[in-house]
């Protein structure tokens, strides 16, 4: 159940050299550290967390990441960057952090849940379900 579609963006701190760019090539973003998130390595890579974008492969200084406060003291303090959905919620992470979308990639994300056939919905996933797009939205 697709919720919303979402263009991949690059975050990063709000004072990186490229912070000042409205969109960013991934090719400007070679010579920087891409630090990729990963919260399971046994799970499919259809259910990753980070985008897969074409041009990625060409991001050789990658490195992996598998603690969230990890990844975003990193982010904050170095000129490392990562690639997602741009939305930085409050409380998740801090306010040094941005978010930029990327060049050419246009609603390739998307955000949705799943619902095994023939199961109703408890009324607590309902909900939040609903709370999840409303704060996609607005």
């Amino acid at each position: 159940n697709e919720i919303v579609s979402i263009s991949p963006c690059v975050f990063f701190r709000k004072t990186h050299p490229m912070a000042g760019r409205a969109e960013i090539q991934l090719e400007e973003m070679q010579d920087y550290p891409f630090a990729s998130f990963e919260s399971d390595s046994s799970l499919s890579i259809d259910f990753s967390e980070e985008a897969l974008l074409a041009g990625t492969s060409a991001l050789t200084r990658r490195f992996f990441i598998t603690d969230r406060g990890t990844m975003i003291n990193l982010l904050t303090h170095t000129d490392a960057f990562s690639i997602g959905t741009g939305i930085l919620s409050e409380g998740f992470a801090g306010p040094e952090l941005t978010s930029r979308p990327i060049k050419g990639h246009h609603e390739e994300i998307r955000l949705g849940w799943i619902q095994p056939a023939g199961l109703t919905l408890s009324d607590e996933a309902a909900a939040f379900i609903q709370e999840v797009q409303q704060v996609l939205s607005a």
